[in-house]
């Protein structure tokens, strides 16, 4: 798995493994594990794109058509095997008998299953290119360069972040460098999602990631507070009194988070002080945040840090 996971290999123009990857069944079990967390989540990257309420009827339209082409399929079965019945019984006279003997056996006339038209086999036997379809028949939207980058491809998206605040200008000036030289690393430029936790709350910042190294100034809605004091809004809505001794008084952010709802998959690596990790493992209300801060913090052994962790064990 050195080069990362590919969900659907058919464009593939190399091998990428030691194995095939045409079938589930020829593949390792690590890989397979790998492969299916990585289909969940492109499943809920997905979710992200096109919201909940609109990926449920999606799903709702798969399964509507595979129901009706099952119940034709079935039909069409139904009416063979009657046709087939009719014409054995018009071509014997009543009271005719069958003779068998020891070395014949009852011909027996079993009813093969009509072959599935390529509509009905798209229907029941979903692919990339048959759920693309349907995407774009429920949504309008064509999601063919999402495909094409996190199902047929493998990699991830690797990143360095590091920041400084403008005290005149009250902005964050982020500097972000995608790593494009590791393996299992892909070149993403798409849209990204930056959190800045205020000191009068949590902010979101859209914009667009360009390849290679990139910087983005994102303003602060904040003044610095030197002498108030306030409970300090979370981004789920909480209001929670925070030891603000160790921050910067001119400065008006307690921490910095890049992706936070994981609309992408990311390997990102941020510079910020040991006390805003300090602060998002004390008080982010969010499981994958404290994740990363506790992540973080193993760069900033001190008696602070054993602190704050003995407080969160």
């Amino acid at each position: 798995m050195r080069y990362g996971i590919v969900l659907d290999p058919s464009k593939l123009t190399s091998k990428l493994t030691y194995f095939d990857l045409s079938s589930s069944h020829l593949i390792s079990p690590d890989y397979l594990s790998a492969y299916k967390k990585k289909s969940h989540l492109v499943i809920r990257m997905l979710e992200l794109r096109l919201g909940q309420p609109v990926l449920l009827q999606v799903l709702n339209k798969l399964l509507v058509l595979a129901r009706l082409s099952t119940k034709s399929i079935l039909s069409s079965t139904d009416r063979n095997q009657s046709l087939s019945v009719g014409l054995d019984g018009c071509g014997r006279n009543e009271g005719d008998s069958v003779s068998v003997t020891s070395n014949t056996q009852p011909q027996q006339n079993p009813t093969v299953p009509p072959c599935m038209s390529d509509e009905h086999r798209a229907n029941i036997l979903l692919s990339t290119t048959s759920f693309r379809r349907i995407i774009s028949m429920v949504t309008g939207q064509d999601i063919r360069n999402f495909l094409n980058q996190w199902a047929c491809h493998a990699g991830h998206v690797r990143m360095f972040a590091k920041f400084h605040f403008n005290r005149k200008r009250n902005v964050v000036e982020l500097e972000l460098k995608q790593d494009l030289q590791s393996r299992g690393t892909l070149n993403y430029t798409g849209p990204i999602t930056v959190m800045l936790q205020e000191l009068d709350g949590a902010f979101i910042h859209t914009f667009k990631l360009e390849e290679g190294r990139m910087s983005r100034d994102l303003p602060c809605h904040s003044k610095s507070r030197k002498h108030r004091k306030k409970k300090i809004s979370l981004a789920n809505g909480d209001e929670v009194d925070m030891d603000l001794a160790r921050i910067d008084p001119e400065s008006p952010l307690l921490w910095l988070r890049i992706d936070p709802d994981l609309a992408i998959i990311h390997d990102i690596h941020v510079d910020q002080p040991d006390f805003m990790w300090h602060l998002m493992l004390a008080h982010d209300r969010d499981c994958l945040g404290q994740l990363e801060a506790v992540n973080a913090l193993k760069d900033f052994a001190s008696p602070e840090t054993r602190h704050v962790l003995s407080n969160i064990i």
